[in-house]
Parts: C-alpha cells; structure tokens; sequence
C-alpha cells in the first residue's frame, strides 16, 4: 500500500460502523444468511452432516442406524462440470479495419494472464459455491510478492467472508455501493501485510471483537463458532463508492475540458479568479475507496483501478430476504426425507 489515510478521527469508524450495522441487520453478511449457507456447504459435503442434531438423535434413540446417501453432490458435480466444459474465453474484436493485428496481440496476453494465475478454475470453484448457497466470488488484484513488476491475480474468495450491501437487487450485484470481507490472519502476516494498523486492533485469544462475524469458524459447531484461534486477529476490508461534485469548464486557453473539484474551486478563488464566469457545469462523477480495519483502528485509501477488486456471481434472488440462493435450497427437505425414509425402511426390516 503506498498511499493511505489514517482517516479523519471518528468519520472513517463511523462509516465504517455504519457498514456493519447495515450488514448485520439484513442480506449477504447477515447471520441468518450465514447459517444457511453453511447448512447448504453442509448437504454438499455429506459425510454425517445432512442430519440435524434433533433427527439424529430420534433415530438414535430407536437404536436405528441414522443412513446418508448423499444425492446433492452429485448433482452440484454435475453442472460444475459442465461449466467446465464450456468455460467462456475473453476475446478482443477488432471494430476498424487494421485492428486485427492489435486485438490479438490483446487476447493472447489476456489468455496468458489467465493461465498465470489459474483464473478459469477460481472462477469455475466461485460458480460452484454460487450453485451452493447462492454467492460466488473472486477478488482480482496485482500480487508483487513474487514478480517485483507486478503479476495479475484471480482468487476465489469464501462466500461467508463477504458482506454486500443489502440495497443492492441487480444480478451479480452490479449496483452494490459498498461492500466487506472480514479474514482471520495470523498476527504475523497481518502485521507484515499492515504494519500501518499496529497492535492495537489484536484481538484477545479466545474471543472475537462486538462487530464482526467470524469466518474463520464458519464451519465449526452446529450454527458455527465465533471464536478466533490463538494467535490470529481479524481483518476487515471494506469497498465502497462515493458520488462527489465537480465543475466541468472549458479552459480559454487550451479549449480543453478541464474538471474541477471543490478544493480546485477553492484555490482559484484564493487566487482571485471569478469560476463563475467561466460558465462551467456542475456534474457528478463517482469515486472508488477501500478501508482496512483491525479493532477500531483503520485506514483508507482510493482504489486505484475505480471499481470494486471483488466480482460477484449470484444465484436466484429471495426478493423477500434480498438474499441470492442456490440449487442446493431446494434439495434440503427432499434429501433429508429420503436420509430418514431410507434409515426408518432399514429400521423396520432389521426388526
């Protein structure tokens, strides 16, 4: 990170905070979309885990033997396959004559960028968790760690890390305004990736900080774990845009067209110069910013590239919850009936 702001005392936090509340109360981030999404990893992953505590132990108590034949990872298997088989290429098209040259010279670097990185699996694993709980995503970036001039990178992101701006009813989600990844880091790294945040938003072993849900247990326990592993502290990445004012003039000089901001604005005045009489314009343009926060220390800087690094495949939208889900929602009650049809059949015939 080159450039960063400590953010101006309590404004950032309380954004930020604003943020959190909105994710806790409604959508993508919220703890009932959590549990579900784990509830669908879980009809995924079989081995034991399709039978909630209270059936269990019913069949348990009647001595019969609690049977599990997984038929929702077949099926997930199966259409992860074949968008497999027919994963789409990006392909520049020429739109003058003599671009030809130009263009494919642009969609074989592209390819080769993609094939560094490995994006088409990463997005292929975000496409099944999109199957599974209705969420995919992958987080595009520069990674200088092994090539100093800079490799691209496309990596699949865990679902329950994310948090969407609950508003936000386009596929994909498109017209999300703000949205937040929360990882559990060991000390070390965070602090080598972070040095800016310190120590003081180190969280205490054994439990987490009033603002946050962990993803790092995501998949422990009947309704998931918030507690954080000794020696690991949370992080929070938070995106967001902003609509921001400006006047667009046109410069007697050069006749170029020349945006200014408030702050221009100001320092022309200071200068003596009357902006009213250049006849400018007021529009708005948008304004792309990210924040990293551990405890209640955070700082802020521009996403450079103007848009969000997170991209988003969503599922079906539950217009009523605004939540996207997945194929595995409705494969819940019908596997867990044939599971317990199945295990009281066996029952019977062994008695």
């Amino acid at each position: 990170m080159d450039h960063y702001d400590e953010g101006s005392g309590p404004s950032l936090l309380e954004k930020l905070n604003g943020f959190d509340k909105a994710y806790e109360s409604r959508g993508v981030g919220s703890d009932k979309w959590r549990r579900e999404a784990r509830e669908c990893f879980d009809m995924v992953a079989g081995g034991g885990a399709q039978w909630d505590a209270t059936a269990r132990a019913a069949m348990e108590e009647i001595e019969a033997n609690p049977i599990e034949i997984n038929g929702v990872d077949p099926m997930i298997s199966a259409i992860s396959g074949a968008e497999v088989g027919n994963r789409q290429t990006v392909r520049f098209s020429p739109r003058e004559q003599g671009d030809v040259q130009v263009n494919e010279l642009l969609s074989g670097a592209v390819e080769y960028e993609r094939d560094e990185c490995d994006a088409s699996d990463e997005e292929s694993q975000a496409f099944r968790d999109a199957l599974t709980c209705g969420l995919g995503c992958t987080e595009t970036r520069m990674d200088y760690d092994l090539d100093p001039q800079g490799q691209t990178r496309v990596d699949r992101t865990d679902p329950l890390e994310m948090a969407v701006d609950p508003a936000a009813k386009k596929a994909n989600y498109v017209d999300a305004r703000h949205c937040r990844r929360e990882r559990v880091m060991a000390c070390e790294d965070a602090k080598a990736l972070f040095p800016m945040l310190g120590d003081d938003g180190d969280e205490p072993e054994g439990k987490s900080s009033a603002h946050h849900n962990n993803p790092g247990q995501a998949y422990s326990g009947e309704n998931g774990g918030d507690n954080i592993p000794p020696g690991h502290r949370v992080i929070k990445e938070y995106q967001w845009r902003e609509l921001e004012s400006f006047t667009l003039i046109i410069d007697p000089m050069t006749g170029q067209q020349v945006q200014l901001s408030a702050a221009d604005i100001k320092k022309l005045e200071a200068g003596g110069v009357d902006v009213d009489t250049l006849g400018g314009v007021r529009m708005r343009r948008t304004k792309w910013f990210r924040a990293f926060r551990a405890g209640d220390k955070c700082v802020k800087e521009p996403l450079p590239d103007e848009t969000f690094t997170y991209k988003f495949i969503t599922g079906k939208l539950d217009r009523n919850r605004g939540v996207p889900y997945g194929v595995v929602r409705a494969m819940i009650d019908p596997q867990r009936w044939r599971n317990k049809f199945l295990s009281q059949i066996d029952w019977i015939i062994a008695a």
